[in-house]
């Protein structure tokens, strides 16, 4: 460990520990460990840093790109050596796929800071509703001078709320929240069956007759990416409702199609094209069966590998991005929409954008990792670097095959601190 490098986390919001050690472990809390250049920093310290990781309360780890659910008292890491490293009955280490957790069994308890705080809590009622909830003040600074850790308050108070309410049997907000979006998904369904013809326009018409506000989410090139529906002081995510996921933003207008399918019929009809009068046909010398069986070149339709993206199919949805500075219109599956828009989340990360261009780029073969253009039509390439589907992955594959390679080009840019969802 490079001391002028990493500075040594402490633990916060903690007034006391409680601890059981071995003889082995308190041997080696006593002694210090080198780095690689000879520097030696005690493993106090180092013990210390690991609790500082530690979380209070349950709930989400913060600071990975897949955070895993914690309990009260567990951390989450991604030192791989960790394990070997630290065996000395300090912690305990498991596994995962995504990341790893290591628990204290050597912590008995651990009170913290917030008892010695001053504090007022009063009851208030909302104005329009008249809902009952609790309002408090509580000093930063305890009485003794020691500053309380507010890292996520707010989700560590919801947390906090949510546990009382279980523990006394009473309905959480949690619960409410679930069983009001199957209300509001059926709102939803019954605004798009009055819908005569398609359009978000509508589609918040009849959502406001219901008593909702709809938030429309877009990027730069001013593409709906998803939404938001507002009742009072409730908030609903698109991925929440419907079934599926078939109410989200890239796949509304489908499920509209569902619900409507004389608007298709409609369609196909008009698009038809008009029947032209049938030619009679000249009658042709009959040929020998020597030649009728010699045998005929196989023509072959372009290799499934390079699919073409730039018409339009009843399962595909049209959507926008740009390469090299020309803006690219494709057809891509909804799915696969979905999945880059997961990935790439705009609440997370600073570059999305440029994430799920350049994604979009790979996976409509604009563009290859290779730095090697591979024909800029979308489809039908036949490019020596062989990139593209693979005809044993299926389109989610790829999608993420092509993900995977973007980030690995641009990197991932987090946005820092915690945002309110």
């Amino acid at each position: 460990m490079d001391k002028e490098i990493y500075r040594v986390m402490y633990p916060t919001g903690i007034a006391s520990f409680s601890f059981r050690f071995s003889d082995r472990a308190l041997q080696w809390l006593c002694g210090t460990t080198t780095d690689d250049n000879g520097r030696e920093i005690g493993n106090f310290a180092l013990f210390g840093d690991l609790l500082a990781r530690m979380t209070l309360t349950d709930g989400v780890a913060s600071g990975f790109h897949r955070p895993l659910m914690l309990s009260a008292g567990q951390a989450q890491y991604s030192e791989e050596l960790l394990s070997s490293q630290w065996d000395m009955g300090l912690i305990d280490t498991r596994r995962s796929r995504v990341a790893s957790v290591m628990t204290f069994p050597c912590l008995l308890g651990w009170e913290t800071t917030e008892n010695g705080s001053k504090s007022s809590v009063w009851l208030h009622e909302e104005s329009k509703s008249g809902i009952p909830h609790l309002h408090a003040i509580v000093c930063r600074v305890d009485e003794d001078g020691n500053i309380n850790n507010d890292h996520a308050i707010h989700l560590r108070a919801q947390r906090a709320a949510e546990k009382v309410a279980r523990q006394r049997g009473w309905t959480t907000a949690m619960h409410i929240h679930e069983t009001n979006i199957t209300q509001v998904s059926a709102d939803c369904m019954e605004a798009l069956r009055e819908l005569d013809k398609w359009s978000w326009d509508g589609y918040k018409e009849r959502l406001a007759a219901k008593g909702y506000e709809l938030h429309l989410r877009k990027d730069k090139k001013d593409m709906i990416r998803g939404y938001v529906l507002c009742k009072g002081n409730t908030r609903f995510k698109a991925s929440e409702l419907g079934k599926g996921r078939n109410l989200t933003a890239s796949r509304i207008r489908q499920t509209w199609e569902k619900l409507h399918p004389e608007q298709d019929k409609q369609k196909t009809k008009q698009a038809s094209p008009t029947p032209k009068p049938t030619a009679t046909p000249t009658p042709k010398p009959t040929v020998p069966n020597t030649a009728k069986q010699k045998s005929q070149p196989v023509i072959r339709q372009s290799n499934p590998v390079y699919e073409d993206y730039t018409e339009y199919k009843s399962n595909r949805l049209p959507t926008e991005f740009e390469h090299d500075g020309k803006t690219y219109k494709r057809y891509l599956p909804g799915k696969v929409l979905d999945f880059f828009n997961d990935e790439f989340d705009y609440q997370e990360l600073t570059n999305w954008q440029d994430l799920q261009n350049l994604a979009m780029a790979y996976f409509t073969l604009i563009a290859s990792p290779y730095e090697v253009t591979s024909g800029g039509g979308g489809g039908g390439s036949q490019s020596d670097l062989k990139w593209g589907r693979d005809p044993e992955e299926d389109e989610i594959e790829s999608a993420r095959r092509c993900a995977r390679e973007a980030s690995h080009r641009l990197g991932i840019q987090k946005k820092s601190g915690m945002k309110r969802k």
